[in-house]
């Protein structure tokens, strides 16, 4: 938002009005349910080592990339005067 020279207190408010009913229904949810926090605990730990797993997974299976793909390196050539 900086960058593009977008004004930052709209960004912040947009970031929020949109981030907001998410984190509002998603709390609704947790005092509804009424889960203990053994229970919660267990959830987030089971969500790290499944995105950790995947993430290995992805990055086994992806082909060594080459550091460098231009060949190799020639001085530049001196400009005609």
């Amino acid at each position: 938002a900086v960058l593009s020279d977008y004004p930052v207190s709209r960004y912040l408010l947009a970031t929020a009005l949109g981030r907001f009913p998410r984190l509002w229904v998603i709390a609704a949810l947790g005092m509804t349910l009424g889960l203990p926090a053994w229970a919660l605990g267990t959830a987030i730990g089971f969500s790290l080592v499944f995105a950790t797993m995947l993430w290995v997974i992805h990055r086994r299976s992806r082909p060594a990339q080459p550091l460098a793909t231009a060949g190799p390196l020639v001085p530049p050539t001196p400009m005609p005067a």
